[in-house]
Parts: structure tokens; C-alpha cells; sequence
């Protein structure tokens, strides 16, 4: 029997329960490239653009994606590469890169600046029950070793990138989990990444 949850589409197995992924094994679930873009290069006619012009966008980033997608910040490079579901539906993983790719004012005195877990975010719903749904900060939510290496804290010079898993282990396969949500408190970017409908 196929279900209609919050827009996503969830198949029932007959000896019960929603079956979000296939078995055997963490399967990705569909992705699709991302649905920002660099905002285009403008000018007047009476000053020419020359050299390269840079791509980073001068305020916070506001957006939305799909799994799989990156995203162009203005001191960060932010992509999240697939969700994965364990075959219990109890379990969920994302791979997850930052790069600093541009300095702050707000670095360490040594130029470094510090990424960890603190920014990330899971969408929880509960599949059986409806209801609206909350966000869930990933340093507040049990974790598994399923994925790895886990993303961790780690101090950045400007082109090093941090890269891991944030995984959701709540042990209760009636969560849904399908948005991952990048929202650091100094920049003001928040950056949504979406199961695609």
C-alpha cells in the first residue's frame, strides 16, 4: 500500500511499518542537483568587469536544496552528499563537507576557524502520529557508528575542508528524518537540504 507523508511518499510492507528504503543495507536516497545559483555579475557600462570576478555572495545565504547538493557561501563551501536510511528505518546518515575557502574577520589569531557539529540540524516527524514535525540540533541527538568517520570539530586554515558523517540514531523506525539543515549562529546563512519529492 503506498501513503502520502507530509508530501513524501512512504510504501507499507504488510507485515507492517513504513519501508523508506530498500534492504539489504544503508541505501541513498534520490538526489538532484541543487536549486540555488550564483547570483550573476553586474555592472555598468561605464566600468568594465575585468580579471575574475569573485563568485562568493556578499550577504547570508538563505536556500534550499535536495540531497546531493552544494552551496557557495561567503567564507564556506557547504555540500551534502547523500542521506542514507539502515534497512530498520532506525538509523539515518549524512555525508557532509564545509570548506573555508574565504577569510573572516572573526578567525582565530593564527587564521584558523573552527567548524564542528554545532551548525547542523535534523528535521524530525513522526510517520505514524503526523504532526508538524521540529528541528533537532545533530549535537543533541543519538548517534551510530554505522557511517563514518563521524564529522567532528576541527580548526580550518582557508582552503581546508571537514568532512564526515552526521548521523541520527533514535531507534524508533515511526521518526521520519528528511531534511538536514546547515545554520551556523555567526554568518547568518541557513542552508536546507531536502529528500526530492
Amino acid at each position: 500500500m503506498r501513503a502520502d507523508l507530509a508530501g513524501v511518499p512512504v510504501v507499507w510492507r504488510l507485515t507492517g511499518g513504513p519501508a523508506l528504503m530498500p534492504s539489504p543495507g544503508p541505501q541513498p536516497l534520490p538526489t538532484q542537483a541543487p536549486t540555488s545559483t550564483p547570483p550573476p555579475i553586474t555592472g555598468s557600462p561605464d566600468t568594465p568587469v575585468t580579471g575574475t570576478p569573485d563568485p562568493r555572495p556578499g550577504v547570508p545565504v538563505v536556500a534550499t536544496g535536495t540531497f546531493g547538493g552544494s552551496f557557495a557561501l561567503r567564507y564556506f563551501d557547504v555540500a551534502v552528499g547523500e542521506l542514507q536510511v539502515d534497512p530498520d528505518g532506525t538509523a539515518w546518515g549524512a555525508h557532509v563537507s564545509v570548506c573555508y575557502v574565504a577569510p573572516h574577520r572573526d578567525a582565530n589569531a593564527e587564521g584558523t576557524t573552527r567548524t564542528s557539529l554545532d551548525p547542523w540540524a535534523w528535521f524530525v516527524q513522526d510517520g505514524e502520529g503526523g504532526g508538524p514535525g521540529e528541528w533537532v540540533a545533530a549535537s543533541e541527538t543519538p548517534t551510530t557508528t554505522q557511517w563514518g568517520p563521524a564529522y567532528a570539530e576541527k580548526a580550518l586554515q582557508v582552503g581546508e575542508c571537514n568532512d564526515g558523517w552526521v548521523t541520527a540514531a533514535f531507534g524508533n523506525p515511526d521518526l521520519f528524518l528528511p531534511k538536514l539543515r546547515y545554520q551556523p549562529a555567526d554568518f547568518g546563512d541557513s542552508i536546507e537540504w531536502t529528500v526530492r519529492r
